[in-house]
């Protein structure tokens, strides 16, 4: 006699048969599994199967299936296709970080200046992550900041902290946002940076992280720093 899970279990989907068949949809379908293994073939697969699957592809990407949608942003991230542009943008204004990690990484991918912006706006992100995979793909699109401010925010997202410092006065904004991020260490490297740049304009930012528990002594210390009150009385 069968048992029951054995009468209603899952077929495994055939990745190498739905990608034969170019099935679009099947291989969308696959992408659902719990398998790892599965999930991750169905988006190499997808992948491959080149422009003419972008039309379903964008469409599908408005899932709220989280594995889902990071299966296909992976695939559009194969492809390259200029087409997938405004959906990847659209998908850097996700809630979930990961999701908007991936599409920068997808952004970075496609050979097209139509990028550049949505790229540039997401060094600016609240995730570390985030703000890493804008600048790691801005780079390799060959990307030059078109002034300080952006590239303080390259070297922020990079976490080039020694580089961040040689810009100096510039970077303080880029610095100062992120003493609300949710990282510890990404915080302490933002107040230690602010503090070897040594500017009294980065005082505000460092008395607002003064109610930052694990900032409190570093803080502490670069404002009772005499260098920062002498530069802070002789500003006009």
């Amino acid at each position: 006699m069968l048992h029951l899970p054995a009468i209603f279990a899952k077929k495994t989907p055939d990745i190498k048969g739905l990608t034969e068949k170019k099935d679009i949809y099947g291989l969308i379908r696959a992408l659902h599994s719990p398998d790892l293994e599965i999930h991750t073939a169905a988006a190499k697969a997808l992948g491959t199967l080149g422009p003419e699957a972008i039309d379903v592809l964008v469409k599908a990407v408005r899932t709220r299936n989280l594995a889902v949608k990071l299966g296909i942003i992976g695939a559009l991230s194969e492809i390259r296709d200029p087409r997938s542009i405004p959906c990847l943008i659209d998908t850097l204004k996700d809630k979930n970080s990961e999701v908007r990690w991936q599409a920068a990484i997808a952004l970075g991918e496609i050979d097209d200046p139509a990028v550049i912006e949505p790229l540039v706006t997401a060094l600016q992100d609240t995730d570390k992550y985030v703000r890493h995979g804008a600048a790691f793909a801005l780079a390799k699109r060959g990307w030059k900041p078109e002034n300080e401010k952006e590239l303080s925010d390259y070297y922020v997202g990079m976490q080039e902290w020694d580089a961040a410092k040689e810009i100096g006065k510039p970077a303080i904004p880029s610095l100062a946002r992120l003493l609300k991020d949710k990282d510890s260490a990404i915080r302490t490297h933002a107040i230690d940076t602010l503090g070897e740049i040594n500017d009294p304009e980065a005082t505000p930012a460092l008395m607002r992280s003064l109610a930052d528990v694990h900032l409190l002594t570093r803080t502490v210390m670069y404002v009772g720093m005499p260098s920062w009150h002498h530069q802070k009385s002789v500003s006009p």
